[in-house]
């Protein structure tokens, strides 16, 4: 009996999946022929790991325990490879034990066809060539490899990913599969791959990395000291060399020489998260960014939802984007891949993440792969989850057994503090017999959690400060004043005005009506005098030094700095030129000649073509720190993607109130 790749990709799907129904839909194959490949499987496996079916329902006994246990004989099963199999064993066969490879050997090694084999290779070389690998024969008809050592190094990392996993001090196959077991035993990573686990633990432990990120700096290690290349590091290295992910490197592995140990802090931090700043070993961070915010836009307009509030989604999609461009722009491939389950369960997130892509990808010039964006997928999923959670609390039970003066007094107290709509108190005898929907039950008592899942809050029968601060975590909208805010306003009107002593005033006197909460970084990002208009301009150079001339008059920036938003703005690489349909926005990295962060506007009266579209409006922008124009910026965007004409048909003094609002 033959076996194959499908057959234990079902065995896998056992682990999760149960039903004929189920099965029949994530593996993407009729009920039919699953119940012939479990046919195929029961006779191969010995009688106590039958797999049983019943009607719809299917159950085994042999997951998590190893294929040679649950199979009457392993090694003498027909095995059928596929064709990324069979690429794999050639890869395995000749570029990684650097042998040259005699085709007519190889297919009786493979029991494959000559003809076969040939068109596997065609295929190889096209995979090859993109990773700058070139598969060529000799005078004999033998195959050989011509590569870079670097090249060759980061192939072998991606490609030895899919296959095998470092775990407890040693290397295992990945998957439970009978390829990845025949794989694993002709590699034997763990007897050419000598590592120290210790020297590797002690890396672990200082670096904030996800496993995956590390077990790829795992083989990169392994390969290094295996192959021995000859490597050369020329970009950055005094970034790399003073970063503290190299002080780590360099205690673990003193025996490197220093090109390894750059290229490896090199890998570490490209494909590991840095909260602080995750994207700062890209030159054109600031492009990444405004991509970023384009993303969660799109995202929100397809979906119909607003995503573009949420902080911890754009905080998250932009850590993660680092070590997802680094592994796109080495063609690392992830080896745990999740983008079958994402088809299956989030198939409408999967696809609007996939065209939204497209532009990131032609913005960035570069290619991601699905399984890349499975993971980001996630991350949105996550976010709508939240907008769940965060729903705004309207309508509210309390449930007390302390009598009616108390239930009332509870009630008078939450109207005080937050807008409501609707409140209702029951007893507890009352409460078990409703069946009222509510977006928040607030009881004074112990309660069962109900199968609506509808929050349940426990406080004390006077409603406590702590108490208090406790309700405040959920989204309602809140009665009382924020402290901040009031006297942010205040500002404006009063001179000398000390700060701490009203804030002292309004706690001890108004303590019902003011709430503290620290209010967002409030940097005038724009003045009246950065927002101007002309008639016409005769070129997008000298629409760019009129917008920037009162950033260079007021010293935010250098004339250097007007050059370098010029030579990129009309760059044939620069996609991402356009926010809207009729604004450009250009922007360029802080070099020493920006020292304030600031907006500055040039409406033009008559637009210029340019780019294939008619601007109307040019935005430069600079900054001398990362990080504090964020939500600015975000507001900026939304606002031109969704109310570009009503914005532009505003005066400069409107422009500037609507601004100075965002």
């Amino acid at each position: 009996m033959s076996l194959n790749k499908k057959h234990f990709e079902l065995l896998l799907s056992l682990e999760k999946l149960n039903t004929l129904n189920d099965l029949s839909i994530f593996l993407n194959t009729s009920e039919r022929n699953i119940r012939y490949q479990i046919e195929e499987l029961n006779f191969e496996l010995k009688n106590e790991y039958q797999i049983l079916i019943n009607k719809q329902n299917i159950s085994w006994n042999g997951i998590h325990i190893p294929l040679e246990i649950v199979f009457n004989d392993i090694n003498k099963i027909y095995y059928s490879f596929s064709t990324n199999e069979r690429i794999a064993l050639f890869i395995l066969f000749s570029l990684i034990f650097k042998e040259n490879i005699n085709i007519a050997l190889f297919s009786k090694k493979l029991e494959v066809s000559k003809p076969t084999l040939k068109t596997d290779i065609k295929l190889l070389q096209s995979i090859l060539k993109e990773n700058k690998i070139y598969l060529l024969q000799n005078e004999n008809l033998e195959y050989y490899f011509k590569y870079t050592d670097i090249d060759f190094i980061f192939f072998m990392v991606s490609f030895l990913n899919k296959y095998i996993i470092f775990k407890n001090g040693k290397f295992k196959p990945r998957k439970k599969s009978f390829f990845y077991s025949y794989f694993f035993e002709y590699l034997n990573p763990n007897k050419i791959f000598k590592i120290n686990s210790t020297s590797l633990m002690n890396i672990r432990d200082n670096v904030y990395t996800s496993d995956e990120a590390f077990n790829l700096f795992i083989i990169f290690i392994c390969l290094l000291k295996f192959y021995k290349p000859r490597l050369q590091y020329r970009e950055n290295i005094n970034f790399f060399k003073y970063s503290s992910e190299f002080t780590i490197i360099d205690k673990n592995f003193p025996n490197l020489n220093l090109d390894d140990k750059l290229w490896l802090c090199d890998f570490l931090i490209g494909t590991s998260y840095n909260i602080k700043n995750p994207l700062n070993i890209f030159k054109n961070w600031l492009n990444i960014e405004i991509e970023t915010y384009k993303i969660i836009l799109e995202y929100s307009n397809l979906k119909n939802i607003t995503l573009t509030g949420d902080k911890i989604l754009y905080h998250e999609l932009l850590n993660h984007l680092k070590p997802l461009l680094y592994r796109s722009l080495k063609n690392i491939t992830l080896g745990n891949s999740i983008l079958r389950e994402i088809k299956h369960d989030y198939s409408d997130s999967f696809e609007i993440c996939k065209n939204i892509f497209l532009n990131f990808e032609k913005n960035l010039n570069l290619k991601i792969s699905e399984d890349e964006i499975a993971f980001v997928v996630l991350l949105f999923e996550r976010a709508i989850q939240r907008t769940l959670i965060n729903k705004k609390i309207k309508n509210i039970a309390i449930v007390c057994n302390f009598g009616i003066s108390t239930s009332s007094f509870l009630k008078m107290r939450l109207k005080e503090l937050f807008k409501i709509n609707c409140i209702q108190t029951y007893s507890l005898q009352e409460y078990q017999n409703i069946n009222s929907q509510f977006d928040l039950i607030i009881t004074t008592i112990d309660l069962e959690e109900r199968n609506d899942k509808t929050p349940i809050v426990k406080v004390s029968p006077i409603l406590t400060k702590a108490d208090i601060e406790n309700l405040k975590n959920f989204s309602f909208d809140i009665s009382m004043i924020n402290t901040e805010e009031f006297i942010y306003e205040l500002e404006k009107f009063c001179d000398n005005l000390e700060i701490e002593k009203l804030k002292i005033f309004l706690k001890d006197n108004y303590s019902p009506f003011f709430y503290e909460k620290p209010l967002d970084n409030k940097e005038k990002f724009i003045e009246p005098f950065l927002i101007n208009e002309v008639d016409e301009i005769s070129s997008i150079e000298e629409g760019i030094k009129l917008c920037t001339a009162p950033l260079l008059e007021h010293r935010y920036i250098e004339n250097s700095y007007v050059d370098s938003l010029i030579k990129e703005s009309i760059s044939n690489k620069n996609n991402n030129i356009y926010i809207g349909n009729r604004t450009i926005f250009p922007h360029y990295l802080n070099e020493n000649n920006v020292f304030s962060t600031k907006f500055s506007f040039l409406k033009l009266k008559k637009p210029i073509f340019f780019k294939e579209k008619y601007c109307s409006l040019i935005i430069c922008f600079c900054t001398n720190k990362k990080n504090i124009y964020h939500n600015f910026l975000f507001n900026l965007f939304e606002l031109l993607e969704t109310k570009e004409d009503e914005f532009l048909n505003l005066s400069l003094s409107e422009l500037y109130n609507y601004l100075k609002a965002l």
